[in-house]
C-alpha cells in the first residue's frame, strides 16, 4: 500500500468512525418521548448527519448508515424480542435514506453545501416528503410482525415524519455550512452576539418559566431572537440559533408533557421556526453573496478601467509630449545653426533659455497628466485669461513665424480670473493652436491667419473662440471629432481633442466645434471653449 492510499484508507476510517459514534451520541441525546421504544422521537436528528455524511463525504459512505442504525438502536434501546425485526428496520432506514442523499446530491445537485433558495426548495420538498413515505413503511412493518398496536399506527407516523424532518432540517444544514471551508475569524468579544444569545435565553425562559404562559400565548417571541440573528448573520447564524432555540424546546418537552400540551404541537413549533431559520438565514447570504459577486466585478472593472487609463496616460503624454520635445529640436538645431554661424551672443542664450522652459515644461506636463489620471483631481489656481493666452501663443510663436502664420489675439476689456490647472489648460490651447496650425500648413490659403477671441459669454462663464481659415473638417469626421481616435491627419493619434475636453469638463466647461468652413470663401473653423470664472473676481496678473 502506498503511502497516499495509506492516508487515504486512514481519512475514511476516522470519517467512518466519527460518523458512528456521532449518531449514536445523537439517537441518545433525542431519545425523549419514545413511541413504544421505537426511533421515533419528537426531533430525530441521527437522519440529519446521515444526509451530512452522504452530501459532503460522498455516497460511498452508504454501508455505515446500516451500521450506526443497528449500533444506535442497540445502544440506546438494547436487544429487543424480534432481533430480526430490529435488522430489518435499520436496513430499511439505511437504504432509505441513502436513496434521499442519492437524490439530493445526483438530480438535485445540490452538492456539498446549500448555495441558494433554489437549493433550499429542493432540500426542503425531499425531507419533508421522504420522511413521511420512509415513516409508513417503518411503521407498517412494526405493525405487520407485532411490534407495535395498530391503533397506534397513525400518531407514530406523524411522529416519526415530523421527528425526522425537524432534526434533517435543523442539523444537515448546519453541519453543511459549518464543515465549510472557510477563513476563521480571530476570537474576539462580540456584544452583539451576547445579547442575541441573551435574547434567545430570555424567550424561552417567558415561554416556559412564566407560569401564566399555559399553551402556545407566547411562542410567537422565539421568532424575534431568530429573525434579529438570521439578519445580522445569514445562514450560518441561523442555523446555529435554530439549533439553541430547538435544544431549548427539546429541553422543556417534560415541562410541556405536564401542562397538558401535546408533542404534536411542539413538533409544529419547532418545524416552523426552523424553516423560518433556514429560508430568512439564506436570503440573508444570498444577498451578501449577491453583493460581494458585485464587489468582485467591480473591482475587476476597476483593474480594467486602470489598464485602460495606463494606456491613456501613455498616449496623452506622449501627444502632449511631443510639442515641447518639437520645439525643444527646433530651437537645438537654431543654437547649432548660430554656432556654426557667429556672432552668437544674445540670441543663442534666448534659444538655450527657450530650450529649458521647454524642458520644463514637458516635465510639468507629465507630472500633471499622471497626477490627473491618477487622482482624478486638477492642482487649480486663480489665474488671468490673458496670462493663459498669452503664454500659450509665446510657446507657439517659433512654429507660427516657420508657417508664416499670423496670429491675432482679440481681448474685450478686463476679464475676471479663471481657476484651473494651469499646465492641463495650457495644454489645451496649446492642442488647439497645434491644429489649427497644422490645418492651414496643409492647405493652399493665401494669407493663413489664426484669431483667438476672448469675451465673456455671461456674468458667469468665460468664452474663448480658437479661429482658423483652414480648409475645415468634413460632416463625417465632426460628427465624431471628440471620439477618442478620430484625427484628420495621416500620422493623428486622435487623443488630443478627446482628451482635452475630458479636461476642460473636469474643470466645469464645454469644448465644441462651433463651425466648420462649408465654402471657398470666408471659410472659417472655430472651436468653442467655455470655462467659468472664479468665484473670487480678484487675481495676480502673473499668477
Amino acid at each position: 500500500m502506498t503511502e497516499r492510499a495509506q492516508v487515504s484508507w486512514q481519512r475514511h476510517a476516522t470519517i467512518g468512525i466519527a460518523y458512528v459514534v456521532g449518531y449514536v451520541a445523537l439517537d441518545w441525546a433525542s431519545y425523549i418521548h419514545p413511541v413504544a421504544n421505537l426511533t421515533i422521537t419528537p426531533w430525530n436528528p441521527p437522519p440529519g448527519l446521515s444526509l451530512f455524511l452522504l452530501l459532503r463525504y460522498g455516497l460511498r459512505y452508504a454501508p455505515l448508515l446500516f451500521v450506526a442504525a443497528l449500533g444506535g438502536d442497540l445502544a440506546v434501546r438494547g436487544v429487543p424480542s424480534q432481533p430480526s425485526l430490529m435488522i430489518g428496520s435499520s436496513l430499511l432506514l439505511a437504504v432509505s435514506y441513502f436513496a434521499v442523499g442519492a437524490l439530493l446530491a445526483g438530480p438535485f445537485g445540490i452538492g456539498r453545501r446549500l448555495r441558494g433558495l433554489r437549493d433550499v426548495n429542493r432540500f426542503v420538498i425531499t425531507v419533508g416528503i421522504a420522511p413521511l413515505l420512509i415513516g409508513i413503511v417503518y411503521v407498517g412493518l412494526y405493525v405487520a410482525f407485532g411490534g407495535l398496536a395498530p391503533g397506534a399506527a397513525l400518531d407514530a407516523v406523524l411522529q416519526f415524519w415530523i421527528g425526522d424532518a425537524i432534526g434533517i432540517v435543523v442539523t444537515t444544514p448546519l453541519l453543511l455550512e459549518f464543515f465549510e471551508r472557510r477563513p476563521v475569524p480571530r476570537p474576539r468579544v462580540d456584544i452583539e452576539l451576547c445579547m442575541q444569545a441573551a435574547a434567545v435565553l430570555l424567550a424561552l425562559w417567558i415561554v416556559f418559566g412564566v407560569k401564566a404562559t399555559d399553551e402556545f400565548k407566547f411562542f410567537y417571541l422565539l421568532f424575534l431572537p431568530l429573525i434579529w440573528i438570521a439578519m445580522r448573520r445569514g445562514l450560518r447564524g441561523a442555523v446555529v440559533a435554530s439549533l439553541a432555540i430547538q435544544l431549548g424546546l427539546i429541553a422543556a418537552a417534560e415541562t410541556i408533557a405536564t401542562k397538558g400540551i401535546l408533542l404534536r404541537e411542539l413538533q409544529f413549533v419547532m418545524m416552523t421556526l426552523a424553516l423560518t431559520a433556514l429560508y430568512l438565514g439564506m436570503a440573508v447570504s444570498e444577498r451578501e453573496a449577491a453583493q460581494r459577486a458585485v464587489a468582485a466585478r467591480d473591482a475587476a472593472l476597476n483593474r480594467a478601467l486602470r489598464m485602460a487609463t495606463a494606456g491613456e496616460l501613455a498616449a496623452a503624454i506622449a501627444h502632449e509630449v511631443n510639442q515641447p520635445l518639437s520645439a525643444i529640436g527646433t530651437f537645438a538645431r537654431a543654437c547649432v545653426h548660430m554656432i556654426d554661424h557667429p556672432p552668437v551672443g544674445p540670441p543663442l542664450r534666448d534659444a538655450l533659455d527657450r530650450i529649458g522652459r521647454e524642458v520644463k515644461r514637458a516635465s510639468e506636463v507629465i507630472r500633471r497628466l499622471r497626477e490627473f489620471y491618477r487622482t482624478g483631481a486638477a492642482r487649480r489656481e486663480k489665474i488671468a485669461p490673458d496670462t493663459l493666452i498669452d503664454a500659450t501663443v509665446e510657446s507657439m510663436a517659433l512654429r507660427l513665424a516657420q508657417r508664416h502664420i499670423l496670429l491675432d489675439v482679440e481681448r474685450t476689456g478686463d476679464l475676471p480670473a479663471i481657476e484651473v490647472d494651469r499646465v492641463q489648460m495650457q495644454a489645451v490651447l496649446h492642442n488647439l493652436l497645434a491644429n489649427a496650425v497644422d490645418a492651414l500648413a496643409g492647405s493652399a490659403v493665401a494669407e493663413p491667419r489664426i484669431a483667438v477671441r476672448m469675451r465673456r459669454r455671461d456674468a458667469d462663464a468665460l468664452e474663448l473662440e480658437i479661429v482658423d481659415n483652414g480648409p475645415g473638417i468634413s460632416a463625417e469626421i465632426a460628427d465624431r471629432l471628440f471620439q477618442p481616435f478620430t484625427s484628420t491627419k495621416s500620422d493623428g493619434m486622435g487623443l488630443g481633442l478627446a482628451m482635452s475636453r475630458s479636461i476642460v469638463e473636469a474643470h466645469g466647461g464645454t469644448l465644441e466645434l462651433a463651425q466648420s468652413a462649408a465654402g471657398p470663401k470666408d471659410r472659417e473653423t472655430i472651436f468653442k471653449l467655455t470655462l467659468p470664472f472664479a468665484k473670487a473676481h480678484d487675481y495676480a496678473n502673473d499668477a
